[in-house]
């Protein structure tokens, strides 16, 4: 079983926390938890795709271990996650979310 990292990722008013499991040789596979969910809730299932991808589990802003500004706007979830694949210095192949919105707008 591949080891859960435990990255840090600079969102200008805050760090969000990012699990990484699976080997950097892996294509890379984002994974966002819901609203009042936190990335923890994905670990069984990361633990079935590592075979084939190298997973991030954010925990969004103002969820698990990631900042709470006090503010929640779309547009600053979606630039963290622009920040977190920025931190990955890759290109994330694919993108799965509950919410399917958010989805569309960073593909």
């Amino acid at each position: 079983m591949n080891t859960l990292e435990r990255l840090s990722v600079d969102a200008g008013d805050g760090a969000l926390r990012v699990y990484a499991k699976g080997s950097a040789a892996r294509a890379p596979l984002l994974i966002l938890h819901g609203m009042q969910d936190v990335a923890a809730s994905w670990f069984p299932l990361a633990d079935a795709l590592t075979s084939t991808f190298r997973v991030y589990l954010p925990d969004l802003r103002g969820h698990g271990e990631s900042h709470m500004p006090g503010r929640y706007h779309f547009n600053d979830f979606v630039y963290d996650l622009h920040r977190t694949l920025d931190r990955s210095e890759e290109h994330t192949s694919e993108l799965q979310s509950p919410d399917h919105l958010v989805c569309r707008l960073l593909l």
